[in-house]
């Protein structure tokens, strides 16, 4: 299998259930490839990339310099659970980072991230600081200027007060929005069928 057909059966193969996925290739680009073959490729590619994004967060030559005087490092948390066929519910953690220089616009209202560092952890949130950690440590001189963007989890205040008590933390605008309509959803509801009663 060629580089870029590994490529595209891989990409379709992420997207969909591998069996879909056999079905897609053919329908598409006329070529059979049994779904089982779809799955080993994708978990090879898979572990590899693991091994790639654990060489880069360690790899201080790859890491961008952030100037002293007025470039600031933004970091993102959050974590969540994913639905496994063998575990069922398992903890999953995601990080992001990126420079203050990677922030562009393409006009007065828009903006994208031109360039970033991800990095994630099925599991518990110990090892994802590790990772973190593994990343962030070599900009501690930053202080004030990294830069954290968490919702409300105490063990993303409790890690980030811990390893870089320096660092500034905003809290997600959406977060305590989505907590408010969930509030006054409930809360209104509540207050709507007390009044229907009597």
């Amino acid at each position: 299998m060629s580089p870029l057909l590994k490529d595209i059966v891989s990409y379709v193969g992420q997207s969909e259930c591998y069996e879909s996925s056999s079905e897609v290739i053919e329908k598409t680009m006329g070529l059979r490839i049994d779904d089982n073959k779809i799955h080993r490729l994708c978990n090879d590619l898979g572990e590899k990339s693991a091994e790639w994004l654990d060489d880069q967060r360690k790899d201080n030559d790859t890491k961008p310099e952030i100037s002293q005087d007025t470039e600031v490092l933004y970091a993102h948390c959050d974590g969540g659970y994913v639905l496994t066929r063998e575990e069922k519910w398992k903890e999953v953690k995601v990080g992001r980072v990126y420079s203050s220089n990677n922030l562009l616009k393409t006009n007065d209202k828009r903006g994208y991230i031109d360039e970033s560092w991800y990095t994630f952890h099925i599991g518990d949130h110990t090892t994802f600081e590790e990772k973190m950690e593994q990343y962030l440590d070599s900009y501690k001189y930053l202080k004030e200027r990294m830069v954290f963007i968490v919702d409300g989890a105490i063990w993303i205040h409790n890690w980030i007060n811990e390893k870089y008590p320096c660092a500034l933390k905003i809290l997600d605008f959406f977060m305590p929005m989505k907590n408010m309509l969930f509030f006054n959803q409930s809360y209104f509801r509540q207050n709507k069928e007390e009044k229907v009663a009597d």
